[in-house]
């Protein structure tokens, strides 16, 4: 920031263009992508409040008459910080970046905390359209989804957990201003309750209730020819609790093939199918990922007496396998 400063003292032009046609505040902007550690950080929004106070444009003109603003393309490097900075320089809030999206949908998509939610919430009385959808047709809600399974409302502190519920609150009713169609798709054909099913976070089950209540259907396949349940049981990452394929299951189809079904029996603790199917079942590397969300003892030690591999003797251990252990 300092020789920013310096430059911007000895007559460099705020609104200047680097070869490669970037803007010098779109680089401030978006850190030169290099950005790491917090002097660094703490370093950007100050460059940018520099620039800005020197002039800078928030926003130029770009093909077929829009305005583009100087957010990086994916809009994931940028800092709210700076985002503040151009919100309240007086940025246009409906000027797209690179991929075609809007000040909020780039906002909406940071982690939660009460400043984002002022600065959404801001943007939103600046006039930002809402009902937008980016150049590959995903609209708020679909930047919305890792936003809305992040605030901690499952938190032993009190505290935390009624702010996390507060703002899922708030979130939620913002979504509810955008108008989202609940048959809705992205590029690979998944719908909100795709995204939502496969990403991990303390409010993701009451994402997944607040998405059904808007009607997104359960049974939609994807591209890969899956629903939400299939997609959320096949993740690589793995499934990540009982409630979320209770939740899936009831209302919708359940899932084809033999390792997804088990992986709902083993998660929904339904032992009676998981006995049938550990007939056939016999690769052991599934069992042992299966055994990692076991529900209950009594699963767990048919997956054991299967084949499945413990990762460790507190395993055993926690599942009643004594004779195992010596």
């Amino acid at each position: 920031a300092e020789t920013v400063g310096m430059l911007l003292e000895a007559g460099a032009d705020a609104n200047g263009v680097m070869e490669d046609g970037t803007s010098v505040r779109a680089s401030a902007v978006r850190g030169l992508h290099r950005f790491s550690g917090n002097h660094v950080k703490e370093g950007i929004p100050d460059c940018v409040r520099l620039l800005l106070e020197a002039g800078a444009a928030t926003e130029t003109p770009g093909k077929n008459g829009r305005m583009l603003s100087p957010i990086s393309p994916g809009g994931m490097s940028i800092l709210p910080e700076c985002l503040r900075l151009l919100v309240d320089a007086g940025a246009d809030v409906n000027a797209l970046n690179n991929r075609g999206a809007n000040y909020a949908q780039i906002t909406v998509y940071k982690d939660p905390t009460p400043e984002t939610i002022e600065l959404l919430q801001d943007i939103i009385k600046a006039g930002v359209d809402l009902t937008h959808k980016d150049d590959k047709g995903e609209s708020f809600l679909f930047y919305a989804i890792p936003t809305l399974c992040k605030p901690d409302i499952i938190s032993r502190d009190e505290t935390t957990r009624e702010e996390a519920r507060e703002m899922l609150d708030t979130l939620q009713e913002i979504v509810k201003q955008s108008q989202p169609d609940p048959a809705a798709l992205d590029r690979n054909g998944n719908t909100a309750l795709h995204l939502a099913a496969i990403r991990p976070g303390p409010a993701t089950d009451k994402v997944l209730h607040y998405l059904i209540k808007l009607g997104v259907k359960t049974d939609v396949r994807n591209k890969f020819g899956r629903t939400a349940l299939e997609a959320m049981l096949r993740n690589p990452a793995g499934p990540r609790c009982a409630q979320v394929a209770t939740l899936l299951k009831d209302p919708g189809p359940l899932p084809s093939g033999d390792e997804a079904q088990m992986m709902l029996a083993v998660l929904t603790n339904d032992t009676a199918t998981l006995q049938n199917m550990l007939g056939h079942m016999r690769d052991r590397d599934f069992l042992t990922k299966c055994l990692q969300h076991a529900q209950s003892a009594s699963a767990a030690d048919m997956l054991l007496k299967a084949g499945a591999r413990p990762h460790n003797l507190e395993q055993l251990v926690r599942y009643g396998r004594p004779e195992v252990v010596h």
